[in-house]
């Protein structure tokens, strides 16, 4: 979406400003709509256009679970001023489950859902080295990646790992929060991939592209491997 809003602002020079207009107003009338439809089935249901259920449900049942750091010191902060009637909604048995966030566990969780992305998708080793790449690459100036448009899917990545920093629970098999970056992760290896063969044809090297597909084929051994304290088989 920002990748967007800055392309329609900035243009390329390329196209005309009305069909740019057009352009972002086909992608943005589908999510206005939806975000309407959200906004008027969250006041139906509690009064308010931006408090969802859930957030009601969390609120009446698991104050501990609340987004953010500390939530289980809020949690019980908002317990201890609850009347008798509503402490006992509480889902004590479940609420209690909750961890207190802090910076420890929100470190641990974030390098969680990293490992399990790479197990899950391409490979932990295919997933570590393709950063590398990427990141070496930026660094260094160069391109890591074929083509130009790259940047977006990277921030995609970043991004919804980041949102998810303020959440106590890493998720169900430590990445269901992020699963969404799954087939991403799958596009910058298949990227990275493209341009190893490309550069390695090009400066006459065609081992190196054929021990990058090696890596490739052998990564499947970490869902079935231990490498402790790396990982765990999947």
């Amino acid at each position: 979406g920002c990748w967007l809003a800055w392309w329609w602002v900035r243009g390329d020079g390329h196209e005309a400003v009305r069909w740019r207009h057009l352009r972002v107003g086909f992608v943005a009338s589908p999510l206005v709509a939806g975000l309407a439809v959200m906004g008027w089935y969250n006041h139906q249901l509690t009064g308010d256009w931006t408090t969802t259920p859930y957030q009601v449900f969390t609120d009446k049942y698991t104050p501990r679970h609340v987004y953010g750091f500390d939530n289980v010191e809020r949690g019980e902060q908002r317990i201890a001023g609850m009347d008798r009637v509503e402490r006992q909604r509480v889902l004590h048995h479940y609420d209690r489950w909750a961890e207190n966030l802090d910076t420890e566990l929100a470190v641990r969780n974030v390098v969680s859902r990293v490992v399990e992305s790479g197990k899950w998708t391409v490979g932990l080793v295919a997933l570590l080295m393709t950063s590398v790449v990427v990141l070496a690459g930026f660094l260094l100036g160069t391109a890591p990646l074929p083509g130009s448009r790259w940047l977006p899917v990277v921030m995609a990545i970043l991004c919804v790992h980041l949102v998810h920093v303020p959440y106590w629970y890493a998720g169900i098999m430590d990445w269901h929060y992020v699963f969404e970056t799954s087939p991403l992760w799958c596009l910058l290896v298949a990227g990275v991939t493209v341009r190893l063969w490309q550069e390695a044809g090009r400066v006459g090297r065609p081992g190196v592209a054929l021990a990058w597909v090696g890596l490739l084929l052998v990564t499947p051994v970490t869902s079935y491997l231990d490498f402790e304290p790396v990982w765990a088989p999947s």
